[in-house]
């Protein structure tokens, strides 16, 4: 069977380990344009560029999730103008929702900290959406308490290097971990953020 929708490009150019360049890039559903870029450059760390979802769920309707990333600080390549080493990424969020409407956030990435995945510190987030239909819901599960439509998640995961305050120079390690969240509701996340709910569905303050 034929897709129902897919990317053309002119032409392709990959980089190893670095990015891939489109030149003449369409989105295409059927017989109809409905994007083109004349020139897009993705790099393979998905928290930089332009990143872009399509897709559908029956809790969101059709939905759009699109991010872009770039890196904060670092030096740049006077030759290809690429910035190396960067200290921190930033990305910004947009998620379109048929059935909840228009969301937006921001997240920050400390690279000094490597894979946030491998011990869950060195992010920031900060997301807001008005919600359409706050009752729509996964489950039959009845929700106690009213859910307004403006809804939003901050969420701080970072540790801290608190070495300074080894003065006899004892060779200790001193750190302050936190891990920080405020949730507008505690439906937030199975609602817009079921990977994190699936792993942890009440998020403390720690």
């Amino acid at each position: 069977a034929e897709p129902n929708y897919w990317f053309k490009a002119g032409e392709l150019t990959i980089e190893p380990s670095e990015r891939v360049i489109f030149r003449d890039l369409k989105f295409e559903a059927g017989d109809n344009t409905l994007l083109y870029l004349p020139y897009l450059s993705q790099n393979f760390d998905r928290r930089l560029g332009f990143q872009i979802l399509p897709g559908a769920r029956n809790i969101w309707g059709p939905f759009l999730r699109m991010s872009y990333g770039i890196p904060l600080g670092g030096d740049k390549d006077p030759d290809t103008g690429i910035v190396n080493e960067a200290p921190y990424t930033i990305q910004g969020l947009l998620d379109l929702r048929a059935r909840r409407g228009v969301g937006v956030g921001i997240n920050l990435f400390n690279n000094a900290r490597g894979n946030v995945r491998d011990d869950g510190f060195g992010r920031f987030n900060a997301y807001f959406t008005h919600d359409l239909d706050p009752s729509i819901q996964r489950t039959s599960i009845r929700r106690t308490g009213q859910v307004r439509k403006d809804r939003y998640r901050i969420a701080l995961e970072e540790r801290f290097d608190l070495s300074f305050l080894d003065q006899a120079d004892r060779g200790a390690d001193w750190y302050f971990d936190a891990n920080l969240s405020l949730l507008s509701d505690r439906f937030l996340l199975e609602d817009f953020f079921l990977r994190q709910f699936q792993q942890d569905p009440a998020p403390d303050n720690t």
